[in-house]
């Protein structure tokens, strides 16, 4: 019974992280593929090659970003985007939603954004509880005045779910700094602290 045991866990250990990997996989490229519907029943890659074959959503999806941000990055892409975004701006209800979405990702895809770019060591729900956190900003306009002090926005995800957590202001001085990358102290949250981040000193000391 114990050999059955081993055996079904090793077994466990080594199938379902890959059957977890390909059903992510499966849904990322069964969702791109659905970008296909905007082409012409002609040009449909189903009915060019006469069977299913998955995957072309996804050249599809990366084409369209990469023709709209070459397009975006010119000066007449510019002022219609400009545009496009007065326009919206002036619709009721449409302008509180797409302003809200339009200032969460200018903060996280904008090269000059500092969002998600720092892990931190948090002491959170209370003092002497620490958890990984994230720096997203810095508190502005009357919340920074009311703080009048040195303040970070932080977000504290939950585990192992890290798309849902808190959002907090902490003084910069209890917030520690770490060495570890954003996907390593992800790996870290998710696994709910089974997958350690690998120590920086032991690595240098490695590379000597």
């Amino acid at each position: 019974m114990a050999a059955l045991r081993k055996w079904l866990f090793t077994g466990l250990l080594v199938v379902v992280p890959g059957v977890i990997t390909a059903w992510v996989l499966a849904w990322i490229v069964g969702t791109l593929d659905q970008t296909l519907a905007i082409l012409p029943s002609a040009w449909q890659p189903d009915r060019l090659l006469g069977f299913h074959l998955p995957g072309f959503g996804v050249l599809l999806t990366l084409t369209i970003l990469l023709v709209v941000g070459a397009f975006a990055s010119n000066f007449a892409g510019r002022k219609l985007v400009q545009w496009g975004d007065a326009l919206v701006s002036r619709i009721p209800v449409v302008r509180s939603i797409y302003s809200s979405v339009k200032q969460v990702s200018d903060t996280l895809f904008s090269e000059s954004g500092n969002a998600f770019r720092t892990a931190v060591l948090v002491q959170w729900p209370r003092e002497g509880v620490w958890t990984v956190g994230f720096i997203t900003g810095q508190p502005s306009g009357e919340v920074a005045a009311y703080l009048r002090d040195e303040y970070v926005s932080v977000y504290v995800p939950t585990t192992p779910n890290p798309t849902g957590g808190y959002f907090v202001l902490m003084r910069r001085s209890d917030c520690v700094e770490l060495d570890m990358s954003i996907d390593a102290a992800l790996k870290y949250i998710v696994s709910m602290g089974v997958v350690a981040p690998p120590d920086p000193l032991a690595a240098a000391e490695t590379a000597r």
